[in-house]
Parts: C-alpha cells; sequence; structure tokens
C-alpha cells in the first residue's frame, strides 16, 4: 500500500486499468483500495506451510537472473514474464525503468545493425571501384600490348643515313614503345635498305631475330669500331654552319662511342689502350 500512496493519481489510474478495475469517479484513496484488494487475490497472506518467494524489488536483480545479462531479448523475455507482471503491481517505477532499458537496448542494437550495414555497404562500394579501375588497366595494357606497331612507326636507313644515328634512333622509337629487346630485331630488318639489307641476308638463320647480332654485324661493316669513333674523335672539327654546342655534343657522343667501344672504365685504361692500339701493326686491331 505505501507503493500506491506514493504514486500520482494518473500513474494509479494506468494501474488500475491494467487489472480491468473501474477509474471512473474515484479519487486517489478509492483507488488505491481497489488495487489492495486485487493484491490479496494475487499475494495471499503467507503460512507456515506455503510461503510466497520474495518479489525482487529492483530490475538489476531481474537483469542478473537472465542467461547472459542485459540484452535487448532479456529485457524483452523480462517484460512478458509473471515476475515482471508482479514488479509492476509492487513498483511501477521500478517497472518503467525496466521498460526504458529495454527501449534503450532494442535503439543500441538498431544502431550497431546501421552501422554494420553501412560498414558492409562501404566495403561493397569499395570492392566496386577496385575491380574497375583494375579492370582500366587491364583493358589499357591489352590494348597496349595487342596494338601492331607499323613500318613508318621506325626511322629508316636511307642512303648515306648515318648508321650509328640510325642504330640510336631506333633503339630509343624501341624504348618509347616499351617493345621487349628480344623482339627488336624483327622490327630492325624492315628498315634496312642496300648494303645494310645485304649484310643482314649474308647472316645466318639463327641470328635472323637477334638484334646484337644484326648490329655488331651492321656496325662492323660500315667500319664503327672502337678504332673508327677513336679516329673521328680525333679528326673531328666544327663545321661553320654548326654552333658550337652542337659540334660539343657531336665530340662528346662520338668519344662515348670509342670508350664504350674498348670497354674502358678509367682514363689510365683508355690511354692504355691507345698507346697499345696505335703500336700494332695495321690490320691487327
Amino acid at each position: 500500500m505505501e507503493a500506491y500512496r506514493k504514486q500520482s493519481k494518473e500513474a494509479l489510474e494506468l494501474l488500475c486499468q491494467e487489472k480491468n478495475l473501474p477509474t471512473f469517479g474515484k479519487n486517489k484513496a478509492q483507488l488505491i483500495a481497489d488495487l489492495v484488494e486485487a493484491d490479496s487475490h494475487i499475494f495471499p497472506p503467507e503460512t507456515d506451510t506455503e510461503r510466497v518467494t520474495e518479489l525482487p524489488t529492483t530490475a538489476g536483480v531481474l537483469l542478473t537472473e537472465m542467461p547472459g545479462g542485459c540484452t535487448p531479448q532479456n529485457i524483452k523475455d523480462i517484460c512478458s514474464t509473471d515476475l515482471f507482471r508482479q514488479l509492476m503491481a509492487a513498483n511501477p517505477q521500478e517497472a518503467l525503468h525496466v521498460m526504458i532499458q529495454q527501449q534503450a537496448a532494442e535503439r543500441e542494437s538498431a544502431e550497431r545493425l546501421a552501422e554494420r550495414e553501412a560498414q558492409r555497404r562501404h566495403e561493397l562500394e569499395l570492392a566496386k571501384l577496385q575491380f574497375t579501375l583494375q579492370s582500366s588497366l587491364n583493358s589499357n595494357a591489352s590494348e597496349s600490348s595487342t596494338r601492331r606497331l607499323r613500318k613508318d612507326d621506325f626511322p629508316s636507313l636511307e642512303e648515306g643515313t648515318d648508321l650509328d644515328v640510325f642504330l640510336k634512333s631506333f633503339e630509343k622509337v624501341c624504348r618509347q614503345h616499351q617493345l621487349p629487346s628480344d623482339q627488336w630485331g624483327r622490327y630492325l630488318t624492315p628498315q634496312l635498305k642496300g648494303k645494310a639489307l645485304d649484310v643482314f641476308v649474308s647472316l645466318p638463320p639463327e641470328t635472323d631475330n637477334n638484334y646484337e647480332a644484326i648490329k655488331s654485324a651492321l656496325q662492323k661493316t660500315f667500319n664503327l669500331t672502337p678504332e673508327s669513333y677513336r679516329k673521328k674523335f680525333r679528326s673531328m672539327q666544327q663545321c661553320p654552319s654548326s654552333s658550337c654546342i652542337l659540334y660539343v655534343a657531336q665530340l662528346e657522343t662520338t668519344f662515348r662511342q670509342w670508350v664504350t667501344g674498348v670497354q674502358a672504365t678509367t682514363y689510365e685504361a683508355l690511354m692504355t689502350y691507345w698507346s697499345w692500339s696505335s703500336s700494332c701493326r695495321p690490320g691487327a686491331l
């Protein structure tokens, strides 16, 4: 009864309605009396032979009795039990607290579910984007690899063209098109003409696609040897029509060709080779 006295008239009317008790025209005292009488039928007085289990007075006790503790499902189960209805009758305020806990737990569960769904959508979109980018890269790579290079994409060795300049230009174009070095030979031969083509025809069949073998044969035929580069370097003079910058660049290029040809990595090695080659009889190199 003491618990009922602490409640407002509106709360008492709600309790009476839940117990199917009439409330029209009744004051607070009458409502309390009706509730006490109704409770007397639900909770009979204790006897020596039959004692009623003590009713929990806090929502915490109810929750700790449930396996798993405070979960949305446990709270929902509590609210549908006779124990909760007894708690509602004995302490409506405590029962209201349990209901609030249920709503909060359900809301938290829904928020976690929404977060997981948002994360799943984000991961799915990220996977789609990665797949699209990879497909685009594969497509571009496929187009690049399947594109057939034409004869006009490469320089041709015309009559009077410097062979060394031609070879360097050809190699530069191959690198620009990212052409594997083992395929350079098949693209070189269509560009050869005249004497250079005769050199290629004279080579054995196993060198048909060997760029380095073809290049070496051409250099020997056109006398592009380290000794020829040395003589060219020593005898080079600036043409009246060329600038100083161009002349210096030509000197540097010819010098590098000479040094590379004799495989000299130091100044001492170059001078030693020069002295040795100068002392050799003609045709010994």
